[in-house]
C-alpha cells in the first residue's frame, strides 16, 4: 500500500512538472522576432530594433510564475524582456507603432507592455571617404604586391640584391612573413618564451569570451539554447575566467616593462624623463598604423545592409566619427565606456595608461635611490585601499560577473564603466607587474635548483589560487566584504600566473612549460596584438548575411568559438604582414630610440 502511494505521489509530481514545463514554453511569448529587412528597403521604409518588457496583470497565472522563476535564476536570460525588428513607415511614430505592434502580437496574453528602447536604422553617407579609403587601400597593396616581387627577384639576382632599398624590403610579404616565422634570440626573450606563449591562449580566452557576448546580443532562434551552455561546469567557469583574463596582458606588460627599464639604467647608469618620453612616443606609434587601418574601417560602415549589425553600426559609427583621434592615441580612458570608438579598445588605452604611470613610478623610485620593493608594495596596498573604498562608498558590485542577463545588459550596464575599465580598477594587477619584473632583474642570471618539492609548490601556486579565485567569483557578497573581494580578486588571480612566469624562466613548469615555448605558440605569438584588434570584426559579423534569425542549438558553441578563433587569427596574420610590421620598420627608422651610450637616434 505505501509503495503504491509513493508510486501515485511520483507519478503526480512528474505530471505537475511535465505540465508546467509545457506551459512554460506555451505561454511565454517568442525572445526574438523579426520582419523581413530586404522587403522593408525595398519599399523605404524604415527598420527599427526595439526592446519591451512584459509585465503578467495577474500575479497568479502561470506565465508569471515562470517569469518570476527564471528571474530568480541566475543562469537564465529575463524572459520578460522581448527584443524586436520590426518595419516601420515613414509617416508614423516608431515609439507609437513599435508598441501597437507588440501589444497586437501578445493580445492572448494578459499582460502590459513597457517600450524600455528604441533604435531605428541610420544612414551615414561617406562617399567621399569611402572612396578615399578603398583607393588608399588599393595603392597601397599595389605597393605592397611591387615590394613583395623585387624582394623575390633579388633573392634569385645576386646583384640586384643590392639595390633593393631596406624600406623597400620593408613592405614586403616575404619579409614581413620571415619576421613572424623568425626566432627571437635575445636572452630575456628567450628566458621568457613561456609568457609569449601564455599570451596566445589568453587571446583564445578572449576571443571566445566576445563570441559568446556576440551570441548574446545575436536574434537568434532559441535563447534556452544559450542558458543550456551555461549548464556545463566547463563553459561557465571559462566565462568567468574570461572576466579576469585581460588582467593577465597588464600584469605581462608590466613586467617586460619593468626589466626593460631596469635594463636601460644599468647599462646608462641613469634613466631619465628624455628616456621615458622616447618610451612612450614609441609606444603609440607602436599601435599608430594598425589602429589607424581598423578606425578607418569601422567608420566605413563596412557591415552596412544587416538588420543584425544595425545598433552596433549607430553606435560605433557615430563614436568613430566623434573621438576617433582618442582610440588612435589611446585616450579613451578619459571617455565613458559607451562612447569609444569600438569599445573593445579600451584594454590598449588603459595599458598605455599604466605603461606611463609605470615609467614615472620608475623615474622616480630609480633617480632618488629609492628601495623599489618597498615602495612598490605601498602603491599596491594603496591604490588596493583606494579601490576597496570606492566599491563601498559608491554601493558598486565586486565585479562584473558574466553571468546571462549581465551579459546581454553590458553595453549599458553601469559596472562595465565603474569596476571593469575605469583606470584604477586594475592598477593593482598593474603594479603587481613591477615586482614581478624587478624580482626577475636581480635574478635572472642566478641557477636554482629544481627539486621535486620546489615543483609540487610551483603546481600548486600556479593551478590552485586562479581556480579558488574563480570559484570566489561565482559567490554573492554584501557590504565590506564584498568591496574587500572587488579589489583583491584581480591581483590575487594574476599574481600566481606571474610568478608562474617567473618559475618557467628558471626551469619549472615542466610538461606547461613545454606546451607554451613550443613553436606554433611561440609563431602566433607574434601575430596576438593584430589579432586582438581584428578580431571583433569576425565575432560581430556573425549576422552579416543574414536575413532572419540565426539558427542555434547548444552544440553550435564550439562551432562558432572555433570558427572565430581561426577567422581571427588568420586575419591578425594578414593585419601583422600588411601593416603592422611595415608600421615597425616605419617607426625604428623614423622615431627617436633608446641606444647604448647615451644616445638617441
Amino acid at each position: 500500500m505505501e509503495n503504491t502511494a509513493r508510486r501515485i505521489l511520483s507519478a503526480l509530481i512528474l505530471i505537475s512538472l511535465l505540465h508546467f514545463s509545457l506551459c512554460s514554453n506555451r505561454n511565454l511569448p517568442q525572445h526574438y522576432k523579426m520582419q523581413n529587412y530586404k522587403t522593408c528597403m525595398s519599399n523605404n521604409n524604415t527598420y527599427c530594433v526595439f526592446e519591451f518588457k512584459i509585465t503578467p496583470e495577474n500575479n497568479n497565472t502561470e506565465i508569471w510564475a515562470v517569469l518570476r522563476e527564471n528571474q530568480i535564476n541566475p543562469l537564465q536570460f529575463d524572459h520578460s524582456i522581448l527584443h524586436r525588428m520590426i518595419c516601420m513607415p515613414n509617416s508614423v511614430s516608431p515609439e507609437s507603432h513599435g508598441k501597437q505592434t507588440i501589444q497586437n502580437e501578445l493580445a492572448d496574453f494578459n499582460v502590459t507592455v513597457d517600450l524600455l528602447e528604441t533604435q531605428c536604422e541610420q544612414h551615414f553617407n561617406f562617399s567621399y571617404f569611402k572612396t578615399f579609403l578603398w583607393l588608399f587601400v588599393a595603392t597601397y597593396l599595389i605597393i605592397v604586391v611591387r615590394a613583395t616581387a623585387t624582394h623575390y627577384e633579388s633573392m634569385h639576382d645576386s646583384k640586384r640584391a643590392c639595390k633593393v632599398f631596406s624600406w623597400y624590403k620593408a613592405f614586403s610579404v616575404i619579409e614581413n612573413c620571415q619576421k613572424i616565422l623568425m626566432n627571437n634570440t635575445n636572452k630575456d626573450f628567450q628566458r621568457l618564451k613561456a609568457i609569449q606563449g601564455f599570451r596566445v591562449f589568453n587571446i583564445i580566452l578572449v576571443i571566445f569570451w566576445h563570441t559568446v557576448f556576440s551570441l548574446i546580443i545575436m536574434y537568434i532562434t532559441d535563447i534556452k539554447e544559450l542558458e543550456q551552455n551555461y549548464e556545463n561546469p566547463l563553459f561557465y567557469y571559462l566565462m568567468f575566467a574570461g572576466a579576469f583574463s585581460v588582467q593577465i596582458f597588464f600584469v605581462i606588460s608590466t613586467l617586460l616593462l619593468t626589466n626593460q627599464v631596469l635594463t636601460i639604467y644599468k647599462r646608462e647608469g641613469k634613466f631619465t624623463l628624455h628616456y621615458c618620453g622616447i618610451l612612450i612616443l614609441n609606444r603609440i606609434f607602436r599601435f599608430l598604423p594598425t589602429l589607424i587601418i581598423v578606425i578607418m574601417l569601422t567608420k566605413s560602415g563596412i557591415y552596412d545592409g544587416s538588420p543584425h549589425t544595425i545598433k552596433l553600426r549607430n553606435e560605433n559609427i557615430l563614436n568613430c566619427m566623434n573621438s576617433w583621434w582618442l582610440t588612435v592615441f589611446q585616450l579613451t580612458f578619459i571617455l565613458p565606456f559607451h562612447q569609444i570608438c569600438v569599445p573593445g579598445y579600451w584594454y590598449l588605452s588603459i595599458d598605455t595608461f599604466y605603461y606611463t604611470m609605470t615609467l614615472l613610478i620608475l623615474f622616480i623610485i630609480l633617480k632618488f635611490n629609492m628601495n623599489l620593493p618597498k615602495i612598490t608594495g605601498i602603491l599596491i596596498g594603496i591604490t588596493t585601499l583606494s579601490f576597496t573604498s570606492y566599491i563601498y562608498i559608491r554601493k558598486y558590485s565586486f565585479m562584473l560577473q558574466p553571468l546571462p542577463e549581465q551579459m546581454r545588459q553590458l553595453m549599458k550596464s553601469m559596472a562595465i564603466q565603474n569596476i571593469y575599465t575605469a583606470p584604477l580598477c586594475s592598477w593593482t594587477s598593474s603594479q603587481i607587474g613591477i615586482l614581478l619584473g624587478y624580482f626577475y632583474f636581480n635574478n635572472k642570471e642566478k641557477k636554482i635548483t629544481i627539486n621535486k618539492k620546489l615543483q609540487i609548490l610551483w603546481w600548486l601556486t600556479f593551478i590552485t589560487l586562479p581556480l579558488l579565485v574563480l570559484k570566489l567569483s561565482t559567490k554573492n557578497y554584501t557590504g565590506v566584504m564584498e568591496a574587500i573581494m572587488g579589489a583583491i580578486l584581480k591581483p590575487l588571480f594574476v599574481f600566481p600566473f606571474g610568478l608562474g612566469f617567473l618559475g618557467m624562466s628558471f626551469g619549472l613548469g615542466g610538461v606547461m612549460k613545454t606546451l607554451l615555448e613550443s613553436r606554433i605558440p611561440q609563431i602566433l605569438s607574434n601575430v596576438t596584438y593584430c589579432t586582438y584588434l581584428t578580431h571583433f570584426f569576425v565575432v560581430f559579423a556573425k549576422g552579416v548575411f543574414l536575413n532572419k534569425l540565426l539558427s542555434y542549438k547548444v552544440h553550435h558553441m564550439i562551432f562558432w568559438a572555433t570558427f572565430d578563433i581561426c577567422l581571427s587569427f588568420i586575419l591578425g596574420f594578414l593585419f601583422t604582414v600588411l601593416f603592422e610590421n611595415p608600421g615597425l620598420y616605419l617607426q625604428k627608422k623614423f622615431i627617436p630610440q633608446i641606444k647604448s651610450n647615451n644616445k638617441t637616434n
